[in-house]
């Protein structure tokens, strides 16, 4: 007696598809190769998943003869599953074990096809088992067997419920086989319809609105809104949904690009809702996810939030992969989520674990920092030694662009070294970068065209389609504006790029880059030669910035006292500009712009893409470039955000709005001539040498050749000889560390810290990089322990051998030193090049800060002991008291731990009283220094 046939669900090789019992590879093989076929039954089947579905009796396969009588006899038992069968052949053709000619023109499979067309009573799940095989070897669907088959289903649909409806449609998922015959596309027709006719009666559970979403690409417009309607309501309702349910919506919304707010923002309310003790193992989930979202452009800052903090305390960094943490870091550049905890972890792990990251993991971290403007002091000092060491050059990149984004980011973050810069700011590179990247886009439109042919073309020979060949069919044409978008957006960061280094005072490192200032100015008549494309802006931020312009309009007319997109060689344009004088009051556009208390505004129109997630006054850093740059070109910036003036605005609300803008703008230039920002305590000196670079200070200067001596004879006291000892280096035990270099820098003032930081900016790798971290602590902690500067006497010696080393010594003695000693010179009224350098001198020894040994505080007791006076009109004395001072001062130092070491340097002070009484007030050579310590001779 033959058992019932036990139906059980199961997977097939692609979408969700019902098996049953199979035959054994033996006896397939067998068949193939004889006329008969050997009497094998299911229980020797190799393969566990047919096993445990297999039936428990099998029907009689052996001898055409009795088969043929067996099935005669007994109609009831022509329920014989084959679907097993096939699927066994689908798999021996896909791994290439045998060739589908060989099957089709097999007995064995005359036989089968026969049998299944024979038979009458297939189940519904039967039939989708048959036909997904048969689909899988591409059997002819004009054959017999797949006619009848596919007749069955089309009278069979009608009557299926949505789950049916769903895995009958996996059966024809790929539009390739969907319409590569009339009955096929009868059949998807029919799904379609009876789809859309159960949507309308039936609610859907989430796991089969999942598997709908799964199709989306093949339904028509009005099915997937039902479909995503469905879903919106069951999010809104109280039913429970598993949290891989809903991350897995997401991905699907994301790979189909359905972009419906409203089903999105459901998803999204759901998974808030969940508890973070309740996500506890699904970092890549996550990860996919918010990645997902980032390709939806649906950011939500409280998920992102909760997100990030679950990730973190899973220590997701060390459980994804390369690929999803990249994935992940660029979703949070997109999304502009700046989240210090999120970004300190990142630079945490950075430095704790530098081995987890790859270098490509090393670019997209500094190009995602830049773009989130988050540039610190600790940021700049992890950059410069976990990372620009890790990419010296152009080959550890997977191309010019990124290197290019890379260095641009750098340059952002005001840390690009020359090396870099020296590479990308020419003309010739440029040009074979846009090139590239040009021939790159059409390489991948080419690409893909290819594959769609080849595609098509096998599709073709397949089903005997017939098509006219043509030659090229792989070439594309693409449009002009398709050809050269990249290299227009490439181009305006270039100039952008271009337009920090030559405008800010920061960026005079170019003069570094370049072998002389002609080259420099070519480069800058370069930069202004380029033409570029003006963004393009969103409907919204079109509308709100005419809503701008007429406001301004109505108090500062267009073209007369207004002008708008203002196009700068910088790569980007001014919104609206127009002359102000102190009071707001608007001039004409042609009144010069040097008249006294007059201002040029510029008004910038700031969208939501252009600042921080949830923030409408932090800027993210590509935009904040523009705003520097415009303050570099004299500017009063004024950044008016998309949210700032609600669009029910009324005009004449705008209109005051602005002009309270403009007057208030210039009431706190007014109050501040200057803005110092002393983002570090490192020295006041510093901060003496930035507050010269703001105001451009008109300080007391000596000839180079009097400098020069001057720097001579500081160096006979400070190492014993007149040449600058830039690879000097030793612990002198005055409670500053090691002394180091031409000026006597310390690693317990932070001068030493300046400059090994200026020099790894320049040239990443480096002996002295290593101490960086080091250094950063001592001079924020003012010590002189050298405890954990092990090695750092050799390495300042290897690194004393460069040139671009001793040049970085000259630059930050004249920025730390020489500049401060000047300004204070030109203060107090000393003109006389002794004078100066005995300033000079004695800052180099005592200081510039404010402490009570500094050359400040030795200024002020000079001045008081000259009854408050400068050294105007009386420098002759105010020295001699001035250098009287500080001989007291070395020999009672307030500083305790400097006494020993200063109290034998007071021959410094002596050797300068003694030119004054050669009255060598010029410095003029030769200067025969001789002391109890020295004796030595400046020619």
């Amino acid at each position: 007696m033959l058992s019932r046939i036990l139906i059980r669900s199961s997977s097939h090789s692609y979408g969700t598809i019902l098996r049953f019992g199979r035959l054994s590879s033996s006896t397939i093989s067998a068949s193939l190769t004889n006329d008969s076929i050997t009497n094998k039954t299911d229980e020797e089947s190799s393969d566990n998943e047919y096993k445990k579905n297999s039936i428990k009796e099998s029907v009689p396969i052996s001898g055409s003869s009795s088969r043929s009588e067996y099935l005669r006899k007994a109609d009831y038992r022509r329920y014989y599953n084959y679907a097993p069968t096939l699927f066994q052949w689908s798999q021996q053709i896909v791994s290439g074990e045998m060739t589908l000619e060989t099957l089709t023109s097999s007995p064995k499979y005359q036989e089968v096809s026969k049998a299944i067309c024979d038979t009458t009573r297939h189940s519904d799940k039967n039939i989708l088992n048959l036909l997904k095989s048969l689909v899988i070897m591409r059997i002819d669907p004009e054959s017999r067997l797949v006619q009848f088959l596919e007749n069955e289903l089309l009278f069979k649909i009608e009557h299926f419920d949505i789950k049916m409806l769903i895995n009958a449609y996996q059966v024809y998922q790929l539009p390739a086989v969907a319409t590569s015959s009339p009955l096929r596309g009868q059949i998807v027709d029919s799904l379609n319809r009876n789809i859309n006719d159960r949507l309308d009666s039936v609610n859907a559970s989430f796991f089969e609105i999942i598997q709908l979403i799964k199709q989306s690409r093949n339904f028509t417009p009005e099915i997937l809104i039902k479909i995503e309607d469905q879903a919106t309501q069951f999010l809104d309702s109280t039913e429970d949904i598993s949290l891989d349910h809903l991350c897995y919506l997401i991905v699907l919304l994301s790979r189909h690009n359905r972009r419906s707010k409203l089903l999105i923002r459901a998803a999204v309310s759901k998974l808030i809702k969940f508890r973070s003790e309740d996500i506890y193992s699904m970092p890549p989930h996550l990860v996919h996810m918010i990645s997902s979202l980032n390709r939806l452009n649906f950011p939500e800052i409280n998920l992102l939030e909760k997100c990030s903090d679950i990730l973190m305390n899973l220590d997701f960094l060390e459980k994804i992969n390369d690929s999803a943490r990249r994935d992940f870091i660029v979703a949070i550049s997109q999304f502009n989520f700046f989240y210090t905890k999120l970004v300190d972890y990142y630079l945490n792990k950075l430095i704790e674990k530098p081995e987890i990251f790859k270098r490509q993991d090393l670019i997209t971290l500094t190009i995602t920092i830049a773009r989130l403007n988050y540039n610190t002091d600790e940021i700049q000092e992890i950059l410069l030694s976990k990372v620009i060491p890790q990419l010296p050059n152009l080959t550890e990149f997977i191309s010019k662009m990124q290197y290019f984004n890379f260095v641009y980011s750098l340059v952002l973050l005001r840390i690009a070294p020359i090396d870099y810069l020296r590479q990308i700011c020419n003309k010739e590179f440029l040009a074979s970068l846009e090139a590239d990247e040009a021939e790159s886009y059409l390489l991948k439109l080419r690409g893909r065209a290819a594959k769609i042919n080849e595609f098509q073309k096998e599709l073709n020979q397949e089903y005997e389609v017939e098509v006219e060949e043509k030659e090229n069919t792989a070439e594309v044409n693409v449009s002009e504006t398709e050809d050269i978008y990249n290299v227009i957006n490439l181009r305006r960061k270039f100039l952008v790029m271009s337009g920090l280094l030559l405008r800010e005072e920061s960026g005079k490192a170019l003069k570094d880059v370049f072998e002389d200032e002609s080259k420099l100015n070519q480069f800058e008549q370069f930069v202004h030669s380029l033409e570029f494309e003006p963004v393009k802006r969103s409907k919204d931020m079109q509308s709100f910035r005419d809503n701008i312009f007429r406001s301004l309009d109505s108090f500062a007319p267009i073209g007369k006292f207004t002008s708008i997109d203002k196009k700068l060689p910088y790569g980007f344009s001014i919104d609206a500009e127009l002359l102000v004088d102190s009071s707001g009051q608007p001039k004409p556009l042609n009144t010069s712009e040097n008249t006294t208390g007059y201002h040029k505004i510029a008004v910038m129109c700031i969208g939501f893409n252009d600042t921080i997630l949830d923030s409408s006054s932090q800027l993210i850093g590509p935009k904040y470039a523009e705003i520097r740059i415009l303050r570099s070109l004299g500017y009063v910036v004024l950044p008016v955000h998309q949210n700032v003036i609600p669009a029910g605005t009324t005009s004449l609300n705008r209109v005051k709005f602005l002009q309270d803008l403009i007057s208030s703008n210039l009431r706190e230039l007014a109050n501040k001539s200057e803005i110092l920002l002393i983002d570090s305590p490192l020295s006041t000196m510093k901060v003496i040498f930035l507050l010269l670079a703001l105001l451009g200070a008109v300080y007391a200067e000596m000839t180079s050749s009097q400098k020069h001596r001057c720097e001579q004879y500081t160096s006979i006291f400070e190492n014993d000889t007149t040449k600058l000892q830039y690879d000097y280096v030793e612990n002198i035990h005055d409670g500053r560390g090691y002394t180091s270099g031409r000026a006597g820098f310390t690693t317990g003032t932070g001068d030493a810290y300046e400059v090994v930081k200026k020099y790894t900016a320049h040239k990443p790798n480096n002996p002295l990089a290593k101490f960086l971290g080091e250094l950063k602590k001592l001079a924020h902690s003012e010590s002189g322990s050298v405890a954990h500067l092990n090695g750092y006497v050799h390495a300042w010696k290897e690194a004393a051998k460069d040139s671009e080393f001793r040049k970085i010594q000259d630059q930050v003695s004249d920025e730390m030193y020489y500049h401060p000693a000047m300004v204070e010179a030109k203060k107090v009224g000393v003109t006389t090049p002794l004078g100066m350098c005995a300033f000079y001198d004695t800052i180099i020894q005592h200081g510039g800060g404010d402490d009570a040994d500094s050359l400040g505080a030795i200024i002020k007791k000079t001045k008081s002991d000259m009854g408050g006076k400068d050294a105007h009109g009386n420098e002759h004395n105010w020295i001699i008291k001035f250098l009287a001072n500080r001989k007291h001062d070395l020999q009672h130092p307030h500083n305790k731990e400097t006494q020993e070491e200063w109290a034998g340097s007071v021959d410094r002070v002596d050797a300068m009283s003694a030119l004054i009484k050669h009255n060598n007030w010029n410095m003029n050579p030769p200067m025969h220094i001789k002391t109890v310590n020295h004796d030595k001779t400046i020619h």
